[in-house]
C-alpha cells in the first residue's frame, strides 16, 4: 500500500549545524540589542531591558536540560569563571558585583560548572537556622524541593501560630531543635532549596520566569536588587550576555567573524 506524505501542522525537523547556528546568532543579536539600548537610554529602562537580555541566556545555556543549544554545536564548550567585585555586606551577606572580568581561557570552566558558581551567598551554618519560618517561606522552600525531600523537611517542622506587625499567621518551628543530626539535615535541604545561596542558574531562570516568560506576581527582592546594580555600566545578566557571546566567538569556528567590535568592549572591561 503506497504512501503520500500531506502538509500537517505538528511535523517538526532537528534543525541543521547552520540552522543552529543562526538561531544563536538571533539570540545574540537580542543581547546586543539590549546592551545598545541600555547605554542609550540610561539606568531606569535596565529592568525592562534585561528582561529581554534574560531570555536568550535561558534558551542557548539552559533551555534543553540533556543537551542545550550551546552544547550541540561546541560539546566542550567553556565559560569564564565569574570574577568582578567582591562585596560584603549586613548578615554575613556576599555578593559578586558586576562588571564581570572575561579571564584567561585556559582558565574557564564548563557548563555545569558555570552555572553552579554562587553570584551571592549569606555565610551561616547550622546554627543560624531560623527559630521560627513563616508560612509563606516554609512553602516556598518546599517547591524547591524533590517530593521526598519534601516530606522529609516537613516532617521536622510542626505549625505555630506567630505574630508579626501585630497580626497572628502562621509559621513553623523545629520538633527537636536540639538534634544535631536534624539540624544538619534541615540546613542541607535549606541551602538546596536556594535559601542561603544564589547560584547563576537559579539566579537567570527566576529572573527569566519573573521578568521573561510571565508577567508574575511576586519577585524576590534581594535577587532583583542584586541584578540592578545601578553605579555600574553593566548588569549581572548584560555581562553574562557578553561572556557567552565572547566564548561561543573564541570555541567556535563559524562565529569567529560575528561582531568583530566586541574586542573593545573586552579590552574595556578587562582595563578597568
Amino acid at each position: 500500500m503506497g504512501y503520500e506524505p500531506e502538509l500537517k501542522f505538528i511535523t517538526e525537523f532537528k534543525l541543521s549545524r547552520n540552522g543552529m547556528l543562526l538561531e544563536l546568532k538571533k539570540e545574540f543579536n537580542i543581547i546586543r540589542l539590549a546592551l545598545t539600548q541600555m547605554e542609550e537610554l540610561g539606568a531606569e529602562y535596565k529592568e525592562m531591558l534585561d528582561s529581554i537580555a534574560v531570555m536568550p541566556l535561558r534558551k542557548i545555556l539552559f533551555e534543553n536540560k540533556q543537551k542545550p543549544l550551546i552544547l550541540e554545536l561546541c560539546p566542550d564548550f567553556k565559560m569564564p569563571v565569574i570574577s568582578g567585585i567582591s562585596f560584603e555586606g549586613d548578615d554575613k551577606f556576599h555578593f559578586e558585583l558586576a562588571p564581570y572580568s572575561f579571564g584567561k581561557m585556559e582558565n574557564w570552566i564548563n557548563l555545569e560548572e558555570w552555572k553552579n558558581q554562587r553570584i551571592a551567598y549569606f555565610d551561616k551554618d547550622v546554627s543560624d537556622i531560623p527559630d521560627i519560618i513563616p508560612n509563606e517561606t516554609f512553602h516556598l522552600i518546599l517547591n524547591k524541593l524533590e517530593k521526598q525531600e519534601k516530606q522529609e523537611f516537613q516532617q521536622k517542622f510542626e505549625s505555630v501560630l506567630i505574630t508579626y506587625k501585630g497580626e497572628q499567621i502562621t509559621g513553623y518551628k523545629r520538633i527537636s531543635p536540639a538534634e544535631a543530626s536534624s539540624n544538619q539535615r534541615i540546613f542541607e535541604l535549606m541551602k538546596k532549596a536556594g535559601y542561603y545561596d544564589l547560584t547563576i542558574y537559579n539566579f537567570i531562570k527566576h529572573l527569566s520566569d519573573k521578568r521573561g516568560a510571565h508577567i508574575d506576581m511576586g519577585i524576590s527582592p534581594l535577587i532583583k536588587n542584586i541584578n540592578e546594580a545601578k553605579s555600574q555600566t553593566f548588569t549581572p545578566i548584560i555581562c553574562f550576555g557578553l561572556q557567552l557571546i565572547y566564548a561561543a566567538k573564541m570555541q567556535i569556528p563559524e562565529l569567529e567573524d560575528y561582531w568583530l567590535e566586541m574586542i573593545h568592549i573586552v579590552r574595556e572591561q578587562e582595563e578597568g
